[in-house]
């Protein structure tokens, strides 16, 4: 029956969901920094698959979804409102797996714009102050809003 070739459906991309939730791990931007620039590389050319397999299963889950929601119209089919709850969840979880994923590549995209230097937020420069005649050093910290501070 058709419920049940979507129920097979679901456990398989259950499974498959619960595999990326435990692969993918949470950001963690320190761990980055302490990568070379070619484990970057490699770590965001697996992020990029990986994405690029998380959309596609996401493709079948909205596909099911619209199947099931079909279904629960036709009133001979019993028990489709546990397919589409069991649909939402999925969707759910495969969200959050999504956006860690996404968060891995944009953080390493970041980090290979940087190039092979360790930079930080607060980057340290020296300026001379020819009105004053001493050297002052000044920390440039960029904002959240994007806009440049100084302090002296």
């Amino acid at each position: 029956s058709a419920m049940s070739d979507i129920e097979s459906e679901l456990v398989q991309l259950q499974d498959w969901v619960d595999e990326k939730d435990d692969e993918i791990e949470q950001v963690k931007i320190y761990r980055v920094a302490k990568w070379s620039s070619s484990q970057r590389k490699k770590k965001l050319s697996q992020y990029k698959d990986t994405l690029a397999d998380i959309e596609a299963h996401g493709e079948i889950l909205k596909l099911l979804l619209s199947i099931c929601e079909t279904l629960t119209k036709d009133d001979t089919i019993d028990d489709d409102n546990h397919a589409v709850r069991t649909i939402k969840q999925l969707e759910t979880v495969w969200h959050q797996v999504w956006l860690r994923a996404l968060e891995w590549e944009c953080l390493l995209e970041q980090s290979g714009e940087r190039g092979t230097k360790e930079e930080s937020d607060c980057v340290p420069y020296y300026s001379f102050d020819s009105e004053e005649g001493s050297l002052r050093k000044q920390i440039t910290a960029v904002n959240s809003g994007g806009n440049s501070v100084k302090s002296a």
